[in-house]
């Protein structure tokens, strides 16, 4: 058994991981939506807008 005050930060730490995983997923499948995509008017659109306001894609 492992106590209570060691149990908890472990189990937050879990979650945080969890989650960082799960973002880095979603931006990683994003940017690789948009490679394949490359060439469809929707993505020329975004590039642009994100060139006229310096914003990243």
């Amino acid at each position: 058994s492992i106590a209570p005050e060691m149990l908890w930060p472990l189990l937050i730490a879990l979650l945080g991981f969890a989650l960082f995983i799960a973002a880095v997923t979603v931006m990683r499948m994003k940017n690789e939506i948009i490679r394949r995509e490359y060439h469809r008017p929707w993505v020329k659109e975004m590039v642009q807008s994100a060139k006229e306001t310096n914003h990243a894609v």
